[in-house]
């Protein structure tokens, strides 16, 4: 069987290759690998083609600390493939580096932004910063498709900082490119993670589950940040087509409309139950382990509106007259939905005062908005598919909590609250349970 020719720099660098896919040297040294089976795809053009250099010494510095330097300095080196946007590319976003290797500047510049801009908005808390400026840059550095949700995530947040406040197109004198510009580079990044993603998580193994759970996380950032794709994106799902009540989509039909971004939720459901959180969160991932030395079920002790200072939203009148008009048994999925949205609202906003005070004693679990998302399941996305009034409600209501309070430095959500909440109230019209729409929509105009 005839061997695997080395790779062209292993053999301009006169060093010994060991012939992976991409072979071992060329991945610790952070250069672009003709073995990878990218490069078979993406084959570079002559004027993106490597100097060949002169006679020498060959290179003696093969450090397998390389990708640690590369985060560490702020920079990217060689990427696997060329540019994702042609559209965006210029001329001169192939640069030659000093050894002859080429440098994507699309990517440097996003790499750039997420280390530096990007991952202080995501972190939620000043000691979470560190793990997405340094750990989650250099996690992705073994796993490419958490770089490509990585580099769409700082595109998102780019184009959001290239438009005004009416979101219309504009160049900041900060921005290399213009926010359409952006958003092609964010979606093309989007889709080669999510590509890489679903194929890793096909295979998850004690190796892969961290950085699949941190996939799993970036997803969730990119779908808020990408903004609602159509009149029926509802974030969980995107709706069937309207048809009239006596043809009714069945379940199966339901079952094929598309839902964003929820099979991967069920994914980190499933990293949850086979891998335990020190297998899940070692290492870099250490950070993003969730109730580290408290249970889920500690008592949180104050509602976060007292804990960060922002204003109550009274809200107990108006979700407990919808959670009875919800009705339904045990097993009824809007019932589920609505019994795990309450403690939501009781930790984010706490109960009326007592004794002087606003109060909230429960799971401290409950102080988190997006953990709603997580505990959704399959049937209730149906019924929000088939747009069921009950199932519509308790979405708008969730809709509620995605404010500038409850999400601090949550750039990525906006607009999703005013979308969703209007959607909800054209679907409805005079149907029964239109009155309680009423709250959402006083909420959202600042009435309430």
């Amino acid at each position: 069987m005839a061997s695997t020719p080395a790779s062209t720099t292993c053999k301009r660098r006169k060093v010994k290759c060991d012939e992976q896919r991409p072979c071992g040297n060329c991945k610790s040294f952070g250069v672009a690998c003709d073995l990878a089976p990218e490069a078979f795809l993406h084959a570079p053009s002559p004027a993106a083609s490597v100097k060949r250099r002169g006679r020498g010494r060959p290179r003696k510095d093969w450090s397998l600390n390389a990708d640690k330097q590369i985060i560490e300095n702020g920079c990217l080196s060689t990427p696997a493939t060329p540019s994702l946007d042609s559209a965006a590319s210029t001329p001169s976003s192939l640069v030659q580096g000093s050894q002859g290797e080429s440098l994507d500047i699309n990517q440097a510049e996003l790499l750039l932004h997420f280390i530096h801009h990007t991952s202080t908005t995501l972190a939620g808390e000043e000691g979470m910063v560190p793990f997405w400026s340094q750990n989650a840059p250099r996690i992705s550095l073994d796993h490419p498709f958490v770089l490509h949700l990585i580099e769409a995530i700082a595109a998102y947040h780019l184009a959001y900082a290239s438009a005004d406040s009416k979101r219309r197109e504009t160049k900041s004198p900060n921005s290399r490119r213009s926010r359409s510009e952006y958003l092609s580079l964010a979606s093309r990044h989007f889709t080669a993670g999510l590509s890489g993603f679903t194929a890793q998580l096909s295979h998850s193994g004690p190796d892969n589950c961290g950085p699949l759970y941190l996939g799993a996380v970036l997803t969730t950032y990119c779908t808020f940040a990408s903004g609602p794709t159509s009149p029926d994106d509802l974030l969980v799902c995107t709706l069937a087509p309207s048809t009239s009540e006596e043809q009714d989509p069945s379940d199966d039909q339901a079952a094929a409309e598309p839902c964003t971004w929820m099979p991967f939720v069920y994914g980190v459901r499933l990293l949850h139950d086979l891998f335990s959180p020190n297998v899940l969160f070692a290492g870099l991932m250490e950070p993003l382990q969730p109730y580290k030395g408290v249970s889920p079920e500690e008592p949180l002790g104050e509602p976060v509106c007292v804990r960060d200072g922002y204003q109550r939203l009274d809200w107990e009148d108006a979700c407990l007259q919808l959670s009875e008009w919800v009705g339904g048994g045990d097993n009824d999925p809007c019932r589920l939905a609505m019994d795990s949205l309450l403690p939501i609202y009781a930790a984010t906003y706490g109960y009326s005062e007592v004794a002087g005070r606003i109060h909230y004693e429960g799971a401290s679990a409950n102080q988190f908005v997006f953990g709603w998302l997580y505990r959704l399941n399959n049937a209730f996305l149906q019924c929000v598919r088939r747009r069921e009034p009950r199932a519509l409600l308790v979405l708008a209501y969730y809709a509620v909590l995605l404010n500038k309070d409850t999400v601090q430095q949550g750039w990525y959500i906006e607009g999703w609250r005013s979308h969703i909440i209007d959607r909800v109230g054209r679907m409805l019209g005079e149907k029964d349970g239109h009155q309680f729409m009423q709250w959402p929509e006083q909420v959202e105009q600042g009435d309430v």
